[in-house]
């Protein structure tokens, strides 16, 4: 009965032996960039390691997200190879992307 009460939380982002896997298999891939990118905040990441966990798609296809989510929409800085959200960034995730799945 109480199980039926409860309305579970799921982060769409589950980290797995060091390996940030995205739940949400909708997402666009900027919109995959900007959930990794809000779950490391300040912190950052390396371009490297963006195109491991993305590595389903083409390293052309992340290279113009990340341009345009830096150059663009300032939901991101890059300083050289590492990547850091912005305040607007942050807003943006926590508007529009949703940050858990509800069951």
């Amino acid at each position: 009965m109480v199980e039926d009460l409860v309305e579970r939380r799921i982060p769409i982002v589950q980290n797995i032996n060091g390996f940030p896997k995205i739940l949400r298999t909708d997402l666009t891939i900027p919109d995959r960039i900007m959930a990794l990118a809000y779950v490391y905040g300040n912190q950052g990441f390396k371009i490297e390691a963006l195109q491991v966990w993305l590595r389903q798609f083409k390293s052309s296809v992340i290279m113009v997200a990340l341009l345009r989510l830096d150059r663009d929409k300032a939901f991101l800085h890059r300083n050289g190879s590492l990547c850091t959200i912005t305040k607007s960034g942050m807003q943006y995730v926590e508007k529009n992307i949703g940050f858990v799945i509800t069951e």
